[in-house]
C-alpha cells in the first residue's frame, strides 16, 4: 500500500512525457520504450533547431522569394535540412534518364521506399505527403502506383489458410533462393560441392551424407575449355600408370582445404590395354568393341580431355577376375545423368537446404504468447556466415496454426526445387544455371521433431523416434531403424483399427500416433532417415 501511495504522489514521474506511473519499474520500462525516446529525440531537435534560428541575421529570416517553398533551395534551418534530405530535393528535377533499376525513376525509388520502409505510414500521412509534393511542382507518380508496384525477384508473402479457416502468410522459398544466388557476397561463399577432409567435420558439406549421397552433390562442372561433363558422362583423360583412356564419370568433390577440383572416375580400357598392365592370358576371348571397367581412381579435373563415346559391350575387372553385369548396372554406365537433358547446355548447381523449426512469444513482456516459426538457411555457406541474422531467412510463423499444418505449403516447394529446379542468375559466375534444392537437414528440439514425424515423444513406450527401441529393452541393444514406408503402414493400422481401445494399444506398440495427411509422409526424401 505505502508503494501504491508513493506512485499516485507522483514519485514515479517522466517529466518529458508528463505521466505518472504507480511503480518504479513501470518507469523504468517506459524510459526504455521506443515512443519515449522517440518523444525525447524530437523535443531536442525542436530546441536545437529553435536555438540555430536565433542565432542567425534577421534578415536570413525575412528575404526568401517564392523558390524556397519548391525544390531549388534546400538548406533549410530544420531538421529535414541533413544531407540526405538535400540530395533527395535536389534530384527532384534532374535527369531521369539515369538508371534505377528496377525502378523508373529515382523519385519513384524513394517514394516506394518511404512507403515499404522499416518504420509504416498511415495512408493519411501518405497522402498529405504526395499533397505537399503536388503543391511544390514535383511531378510525382500516384500513390497507387507506387504501392502496387513489384520488385522483380521479390515476392510478397502468400495468404494460406488452415482446416480451421486460420490464415498465415509465408514466403516463398524459391523467392529466397533467387535472391541469395543473385547476391554476390552470398554466392561467392556457397559450397558448390562436397569437400572430403581427414580431420575433424566443421561444415555440413564434410558430412558423409554430402559426399556419398548423390541426392546433394552437384553433378555437373565445367572444363577449362567450356565444356560441361555430368556424372555418368564418357570422358577421355590422361593417368600416369594407364595413358590417355576412356572412363565414366562417378563424382565431384574438392580435397581438404585446397580449392582444386577432384574427379571420382572408372578407367575404362580395351582388350590390348589389359593385356598390357596385367598378366592375364592372352587368349581369353573378348567381344568386339569391349570395354574392361577397373577400380575407380581419383583424379584432376585438370586431366580430364574431353567427351567420349561409350563401349558397345562392358565387362568388369575387380583386380582378380573378371564379373559379369546385370542390365541394370549396365544402363547406369550407358544412360546419361538425368539432369543433363533437363539443363539444356545450362550449369546445374546444388543448393541443399536447412530448415529450422522453433516456437518464440509474440509479447515483448515475460508473458508468453508462443509463435510456431519455420526458417531456412543454406547448407552450404561457412558456419560463421549461416549465424548472421541476414543469413537466417523468415518463411512463416502464426500463434494459430500448427507447425504442421503450415509445412503443408513449404513440403510441396521443396518436392519442386528437388525434381524440376529453378532457373536461377548466379552472381558468382555471372551466368544463369538450373538450381537443385534438396533438403539435407531439420534443425529443432525434439518434442518438434516428433511432433513433425507422429511420434509420441519421449514419455512413450516406444520412446525413441528414430529406431524402435522400448523402454524395456537394454540400452546396448541395437533396435531395428524406422523408415518412412514402416510408419506409412503403422499410421495406416492404427486408422483402421474401431475401437478407441484398440487404436490406443497399437499407438503404445508403433509410438506413434495417427495424423490425417501428414505432408512429411508425401516428402520426397524418408523423413526419418
Amino acid at each position: 500500500m505505502a508503494r501504491l501511495l508513493r506512485g499516485f504522489e507522483g514519485e514515479f514521474y517522466c517529466k518529458e512525457c508528463n505521466e505518472v506511473f504507480h511503480y518504479k519499474s513501470r518507469l523504468e520500462r517506459h524510459i526504455q520504450s521506443s515512443s519515449h525516446k522517440a518523444f525525447v529525440d524530437a523535443m531536442e531537435r525542436q530546441r536545437t533547431s529553435t536555438i540555430e534560428a536565433y542565432q542567425e541575421p534577421l534578415t536570413s529570416t525575412i528575404e526568401y522569394a517564392e523558390e524556397d517553398f519548391g525544390v531549388e533551395d534546400a538548406a533549410d534551418s530544420d531538421e529535414f535540412a541533413d544531407k540526405d534530405f538535400e540530395d533527395l530535393v535536389k534530384q527532384f528535377r534532374v535527369d531521369e534518364k539515369m538508371s534505377y533499376y528496377p525502378f523508373p525513376s529515382k523519385i519513384f525509388a524513394l517514394l516506394y521506399i518511404l512507403i515499404h520502409g522499416p518504420h509504416p505510414i498511415g495512408n493519411t500521412a501518405l497522402m498529405f505527403i504526395w499533397f505537399i509534393l503536388k503543391e511544390c511542382g514535383i511531378k510525382v507518380p500516384s500513390l497507387s502506383t507506387v504501392r502496387a508496384f513489384k520488385v522483380p525477384g521479390v515476392d510478397m508473402p502468400q495468404r494460406h489458410s488452415s482446416t480451421d479457416e486460420n490464415p498465415y502468410y509465408s514466403l516463398s522459398l524459391t523467392s529466397i533462393i533467387h535472391n541469395c544466388l543473385q547476391n554476390p557476397e552470398i554466392s561467392s561463399c556457397l559450397a558448390r560441392f562436397p569437400v572430403r577432409t581427414e580431420g575433424d567435420y566443421t561444415e555440413i558439406y564434410h558430412g558423409k551424407c554430402w559426399n556419398e549421397n548423390p541426392r546433394f552433390a552437384t553433378p555437373m562442372v565445367s572444363l577449362p575449355h567450356g565444356e560441361g561433363i555430368f556424372v555418368r558422362d564418357w570422358v577421355y583423360f590422361h593417368h600416369n600408370d594407364i595413358g590417355m583412356t576412356k572412363g565414366v564419370v562417378l563424382s565431384f568433390f574438392k580435397q581438404g582445404s585446397s580449392n582444386e577440383l577432384h574427379v571420382e572416375i572408372e578407367p575404362v580400357i580395351d582388350k590390348d590395354a589389359f593385356i598390357n598392365i596385367t598378366s592375364y592370358p592372352e587368349d581369353v576371348y573378348f567381344p568386339e568393341d569391349c570395354g574392361i571397367i577397373l577400380n575407380k581412381l581419383t583424379i584432376h579435373l585438370t586431366q580430364v580431355s574431353h567427351l567420349a563415346q561409350p563401349s558397345s559391350s562392358l565387362i568388369k575387372w575387380d583386380g582378380s577376375k573378371f564379373e559379369r553385369l546385370s542390365s541394370q548396372d549396365i544402363d547406369k554406365y550407358l544412360t546419361p545423368h538425368p539432369l543433363k537433358e533437363k539443363a539444356s547446355g545450362r550449369p546445374v548447381i546444388m543448393v541443399p537446404l536447412i530448415l529450422f523449426c522453433d516456437d518464440t512469444s509474440g509479447n515483448r513482456s515475460k508473458k508468453w504468447h508462443k509463435f510456431d516459426c519455420w526458417y531456412l538457411l543454406l547448407a552450404g555457406l561457412p558456419r560463421h556466415e549461416n549465424s548472421k541474422v541476414s543469413n537466417i531467412h523468415f518463411v512463416c510463423c502464426s500463434d494459430k496454426v500448427t507447425p504442421l499444418e503450415m509445412s503443408q505449403q513449404i513440403v510441396s516447394e521443396l518436392n519442386v526445387l528437388e525434381t524440376t529446379g529453378i532457373e536461377v542468375y548466379d552472381a558468382s559466375a555471372c551466368t544463369t544455371a538450373l538450381v537443385i534444392a534438396p533438403l539435407i537437414l531439420i534443425i529443432c528440439d525434439n518434442p518438434r521433431a516428433s511432433e513433425l514425424l507422429g511420434h509420441l515423444g519421449s514419455t512413450a513406450l516406444k520412446y525413441c523416434r528414430i529406431c524402435m527401441a522400448d523402454k524395456n529393452d537394454s540400452p546396448t541393444i541395437v533396435c531395428e531403424q524406422r523408415n518412412l514406408m514402416q510408419a506409412q503402414m503403422q499410421t495406416l493400422q492404427i486408422e483402421l483399427e474401431v475401437s478407441e481401445y484398440a487404436k490406443t494399444e497399437v499407438r503404445k506398440r508403433f509410438g506413434l500416433r495417427e495424423i490425417t495427411n501428414n505432408p512429411w509422409f508425401h516428402f520426397l526424401g524418408d523423413i526419418f532417415l
